[in-house]
């Protein structure tokens, strides 16, 4: 007999099916040459983040189990690739995090497997969204206007963390996904700095997106500010990787290009002109310092790296880098900014306010440039109670996990840096609107499947051998 949980995944995972063959349906784009592609793009990342782990060649891994992991490393890869479309409403990430979920689903509903119950924050949350949803769009002049963006946030919720937790089942799967994360983020900042020192375009040519901000470049994402919050993320996970490096005795060489990785990560962030950003990044790499307890060996090595490239970047370079330091002081397009942004913070206060209980849908949900008033414009406090719920779960549960003994040290350094991670989201989203962005799920994600790792072990004790009787007992 099926657990609840087993039944709770192939029940997501024939929704995600649902969902990606009316996405299919839906578009007359060349849609098998863009899944294709997608696929393509999937296992030349799974190719790459392998390592020595062969990707159809471990024992107890079916075909569908190989290939939805190379679709989730791939959507990973691209999930900081926000602005990287196949269809103009849908990433490369959202087609690839689509197939792993129903490769996963399938595989679990042709060779059903014990699972392991999900923390109820995450289904608890999805749930009052779905009815914060539901009701908001009840009460609201448009139908179709207000439920896909509440239905997008519902499956960005659920769907991710689900997929995630059921499929990096192992330390060497989760190490991976979070180098294929950094790697996306590093892909962003490189190219965000190339595109504002030598002045070429390639983030514009291959997102299509033209921003007439002074200065501002958002790499292959949809916003500069986008480009801030997702170096922001990946600077933890990259401090974690560089305690590791260190801790498992991995050799100069590793260390030396975790150091090189933090150091573009800071620059993507100064070159997206973020000032949110910048605040928030600093905070988290002091507060990894501190947390992290491999790194605070490397503080001085750390420190001095950034400062050394700093130093060289503006010397070498004719066009100033440190955009989001400039726009931290006054200007004219720092003061209409800011007059925007308060205007925005009136108007979500004025309608949340009027209708508390069910908010004006979800049209609204990014306009205030604030995650906790866009939540209560959009669906009331039912919507700003499941996220607050989604958030104080994944907290405490990262911050039990990173002291948990049944884990080795590396997989709580890595919930301590998942648990920062949280921190720059919840801060960065006072003054910006990243909401349901598939790239913010990943950190649930990883701490669902952090927090199923000691179930699985218990679960996997060997029974206690039955004592045979000695031979002098036998005898008598």
């Amino acid at each position: 007999m099926r657990s609840p949980a087993s039944a709770l995944t192939e029940a997501a995972a024939l929704t995600a099916a649902a969902a990606a063959g009316v996405l299919l349906a839906a578009t007359s784009a060349g849609p098998l040459l863009a899944l294709g592609a997608a696929v393509a793009v999937a296992v030349v990342g799974a190719a790459a983040c392998g390592g020595r782990e062969r990707l159809l060649a471990r024992s107890g891994d079916d075909v569908l189990g190989s290939l939805a992991l190379a679709l989730l490393y791939g959507a990973v890869a691209t999930m900081p690739l926000n602005g990287v479309r196949v269809l103009p409403s849908v990433a490369l990430c959202d087609v690839l995090l689509v197939g792993a979920g129903v490769a996963q689903g399938l595989r679990l509903l042709l060779d059903p497997r014990p699972l392991h119950a999900l923390p109820a924050w995450l289904p608890i949350a999805a749930w009052l969204l779905a009815l914060a949803t539901l009701i908001s769009t009840i009460f609201a002049s448009q139908l179709g206007a207000n439920l896909v963006p509440g239905a997008q946030f519902v499956v960005a919720l659920l769907l991710t963390p689900i997929v995630i937790a059921t499929i990096a089942d192992r330390p060497q799967r989760r190490a991976r996904l979070v180098g294929c994360f950094v790697a996306g983020a590093l892909v962003n900042a490189l190219v965000g700095v190339l595109d504002l020192a030598a002045g070429t375009h390639v983030g514009q040519a291959v997102t299509g997106l033209q921003f007439t901000y002074n200065h501002r470049v958002a790499g292959f994402t949809n916003h500069p500010n986008t480009l801030a919050t997702v170096c922001a993320l990946a600077l933890p996970l990259t401090l974690a990787q560089l305690g590791a490096a260190r801790a498992s005795g991995g050799g100069r060489a590793r260390t030396a290009l975790a150091l090189l990785i933090v150091v573009a990560l800071v620059f993507g962030v100064l070159v997206s002109g973020s000032r949110a950003g910048l605040v928030v990044a600093a905070a988290a790499v002091v507060v990894g310092c501190v947390r992290l307890r491999a790194v605070r060996r490397l503080v001085p090595a750390l420190l001095a790296c950034v400062a050394l490239a700093l130093v060289a970047v503006s010397v070498a370079s004719s066009t100033s880098l440190f955009v989001a330091t400039q726009r931290l002081g006054d200007g004219q397009e720092v003061a209409s900014s800011n007059e925007a942004r308060v205007s925005r913070y009136g108007v979500a206060t004025q309608i949340a306010t009027s209708r508390p209980l069910t908010g004006v849908g979800f049209a609204t949900a990014r306009r205030a440039h604030d995650i906790y008033l866009q939540l209560l414009q959009a669906g009331g406090v039912l919507a700003l109670a499941a996220f607050a719920l989604l958030a104080a779960g994944a907290l405490r549960d990262a911050a039990r996990l990173g002291a948990d003994a049944r884990l080795d040290e590396r997989e709580r350094e890595l919930a301590r840096a998942l648990a920062i991670c949280m921190l720059v989201w919840l801060g960065i989203g006072v003054v910006q609107n990243p909401l349901y962005d598939r790239f913010l799920y990943f950190t649930p994600g990883l701490i669902v499947a952090l927090a199923i790792v000691p179930a699985r072990r218990g679960s996997r004790q060997p029974a206690a051998r039955r004592r045979l009787p000695s031979r002098s007992a036998a005898r008598s």
